[in-house]
Order: C-alpha cells, then structure tokens, then sequence
C-alpha cells in the first residue's frame, strides 16, 4: 500500500487500533479475530504466551480457524491485544496477542 495518502492511513489503520485492548477476555479476542479474519494472513508464535498475527489483504482462512479453537480451548485466559506498525509505510502489519499470567 505505498502512495496511500495520510486520510486514507489513518482509515486503515483504525480498522485495528479499535480492537486493541488489555486484560481481554476470550470472547472479546474471539470478536476481534471475526472483524481482522479476511486480514490475518500469517501467524507467528513468539513465545509460549505470544502470537503475532500478520495483516495482509489475503485471508488464510485455516489459520483464522486455527487461532479461534486455540482462543477457545484457553477461554478462561486474558489477553493483550496489540498493533505494531510496519516501519516503511506506517501501516498495521501485526496484532499482538499476549497471554497474561493467571492472577491468584
């Protein structure tokens, strides 16, 4: 998306800067994938608590299926959901999604 003008950015990039939250619940994290779904394209773990989902304009539909049964089967965790930019156009290229430690 190089040349897109700074209205147009910013239109984009709120699609995502909406969803991003702390302590989320499941069923918020699940919500949030349905709005990206048509934009998650990869999936990246980083860590054994984080996942970097990569935003693109092709859908892979067998990841987004596979992250919303991983969401499901820990739906007693919290999240953070977050963006990251990419540093060439200054579009959101991933959301960050941490699992938090459990509170005891």
């Amino acid at each position: 998306m190089s040349g897109v003008s700074e209205s147009e950015k910013n239109r984009y990039n709120s699609n995502f800067e909406i969803l991003q939250g702390e302590e989320l619940k499941a069923e918020e994290v699940l919500k949030a994938i349905e709005v990206i779904k048509q934009n998650i394209v990869d999936l990246q773990i980083v860590s054994d608590k984080q996942l970097k989902i990569q935003i693109g304009k092709e859908s892979n539909d067998e990841l987004v299926k596979n992250l919303e049964n991983f969401i499901e089967k820990s739906s007693s965790k919290t999240y953070n959901l977050q963006v990251e930019y990419d540093d060439e156009t200054g579009l959101v290229n991933y959301m960050v999604l941490t699992m938090l430690e459990e509170k005891t």
